[in-house]
């Protein structure tokens, strides 16, 4: 900054120098021509005019030099800024990649680690499980034992339990039967009810003593069949047709004395006749299922006491 004031100093002392050497030469012709002086005179404002415009330029031209200077200075300030920036970043990079090999140091020295704890714990575990298969083997041998004893067992079970096909198929038979009793009877019955609002009163009366008389010739029929052949069976079949022909004659009491309650009460003894065979069929289908049992198990007994 000082050595561009000195030069601007003698850059004008120069100037100033220069002008003082023309203005004495333009006084000496002055004083020996008079008639020039007037031209003179309009000369030296003109001079004047352009001196003051020449002194404004250097003006502007110094301040133009000095803003030039201080930019100068800025740009190098902010150059050796940007300099020492980029040296402290190459630092930081440089501290970065140091500390990055320093942890990848450390991981592959946790690796290193790692490996060899797995080295060790394979070897530790490939012993044990040598151990393991040795224990294993006398385990399976003793479970195969075991598991083909209790195959043994079961078929002894199922042998014992599972009742044979056939009287499975007399069982079934003895409860349809009773089940398709009940179904008879309650279309017996639903056929008088039909009767009872369809027909007219002597004819349906007539009707009743028909079903009345037919009920009662089949019980007698059952009766000397069952005396005739001694089975139990059919006495019972004797008897519920016997309570069945007492119903149908009571029946015709009760259309003359209540006509209005005839349906209801013929809805009832066809309840009373079909929850009497179901719950038969219930019982026997229970008492012949765990006779059979019983029976399956005494002869599975003889047969083992036999192979003895």
């Amino acid at each position: 900054m000082a050595d561009n004031e000195t030069n601007e100093n003698k850059e004008v002392k120069k100037k100033t120098g220069k002008s003082k050497v023309v203005e004495k030469k333009n006084s000496n012709l002055e004083e020996n021509n008079p008639k020039v002086e007037k031209t003179k005179t309009n000369k030296k404002g003109k001079n004047t005019s352009n001196n003051r415009l020449a002194d404004v330029i250097e003006k502007m031209e110094e301040e133009t030099q000095k803003v030039q200077a201080k930019e100068k200075v800025k740009s190098k300030e902010k150059i050796e800024e940007n300099e020492n920036v980029k040296e402290q970043s190459k630092k930081k990079v440089e501290e970065n990649k140091k500390v990055k090999s320093q942890a990848k140091k450390k991981v592959e020295e946790n690796k290193k680690e790692k490996t060899q704890t797995i080295q060790k714990s394979k070897s530790s575990k490939n012993i044990e499980e040598n151990k393991a298969l040795k224990v294993s083997k006398n385990q399976k041998n003793r479970i195969s034992t075991q598991v083909k004893e209790l195959e043994t067992i079961e078929e002894e079970i199922k042998k014992q339990t599972v009742i044979p096909k056939e009287k499975m198929k007399r069982i079934y038979k003895k409860v349809f039967e009773n089940i398709l009793y009940a179904i008879i009877i309650l279309i017996y019955f639903i056929l008088i009810n039909i009767g009872c609002k369809l027909l007219e009163q002597n004819i349906f009366i007539i009707g009743l003593k028909i079903c009345s008389i037919a009920s009662i010739i089949i019980t007698i029929g059952v009766f000397e069949y069952a005396y005739k052949k001694e089975s139990g069976k059919h006495t019972i079949h004797g008897i519920e047709l016997l309570i069945l022909s007492i119903c149908t004659l009571m029946s015709r009491r009760i259309y003359k004395i209540h006509n209005r309650k005839f349906i209801s009460a013929m809805v009832s003894i066809a309840l009373l006749f079909a929850i009497y065979y179901v719950s038969r069929a219930i019982i026997i289908y229970v008492k012949e299922k765990a006779k059979a049992k019983k029976t399956t198990n005494d002869i599975f007994k003889i047969s083992k006491k036999e192979e003895k």
